[in-house]
């Protein structure tokens, strides 16, 4: 995300859209995105129009013009009449006008996400686990909803598969995701299972459950 407003960016979209499963990193100007960019793979880019260094359209025309296949959303308090056209003249895939709230900004880079990635998710079947070329997983329902999960709640889906039925002791959860375990607060695995469980939910037709077993641990049931 190439935003300028700190405000907007580090207290209201970058936190919001990490809640809904995003893996995001923020900048505050063109020099920034383009050093971040220069060691860094995205799959999705959301670009402020008007910037303290540059414009968003010569970020978005610079993308395009190289052969990227990222998606982009072009973000702008400008109507679309001003700015909106050039911005999908230069590729861009979506433009929200600001004020812009995360639910509909998620909505949108979910949207982006299905045009993208949808061959993988059918080839997958109707409720999969896919690992695009930058492994990011994601839940994916028949009727192609896309639901990005964060590299915490990855892993545990990892281990749990592992368990291939059987219920994993949430102690062995905790060994996965971190090296100190002394220093790991166990909530937060169950904040990590009810972040999963809304998702596989919000899935059109869930066949993935992730089941409780009461002193055992947690079982990931495919149906």
């Amino acid at each position: 995300m190439v935003e300028d407003d700190d405000d907007l960016r580090k207290e209201i979209l970058g936190p919001g859209l990490a809640c809904y499963g995003f893996e995001v990193t923020t900048c505050a100007t063109a020099e920034e995105f383009h050093l971040k960019r220069a060691s860094q793979a995205f799959d999705l880019m959301v670009v402020d129009i008007n910037l303290p260094d540059d414009s968003g359209l010569r970020i978005i025309q610079g993308l395009r013009s190289e052969g990227s296949q990222a998606g982009i959303i072009a973000l702008s308090a400008m109507p679309i009449e001003s700015a909106g056209l050039s911005a999908y003249q230069l590729g861009t895939d979506l433009y929200l006008m600001k004020p812009v709230t995360v639910g509909l900004l998620a909505s949108a880079l979910h949207a982006v996400l299905r045009r993208s990635w949808t061959p993988r998710a059918a080839s997958a079947g109707p409720a999969a686990m896919a690992a695009p070329a930058t492994d990011g997983w994601y839940v994916s329902g028949p009727m192609g909803e896309v639901l990005a999960l964060t590299q915490a709640e990855r892993i545990v889906v990892q281990r749990l598969r592992q368990g291939q039925g059987n219920p994993v002791d949430r102690e062995l959860l905790i060994e996965s995701l971190t090296t100190d375990v002394e220093d790991f607060d166990p909530h937060r695995i169950e904040v990590l299972i009810h972040r999963l469980r809304r998702k596989l939910i919000r899935s059109e037709r869930p066949h993935l459950e992730i089941v409780t077993v009461r002193g055992a641990g947690y079982v990931l049931v495919e149906s």
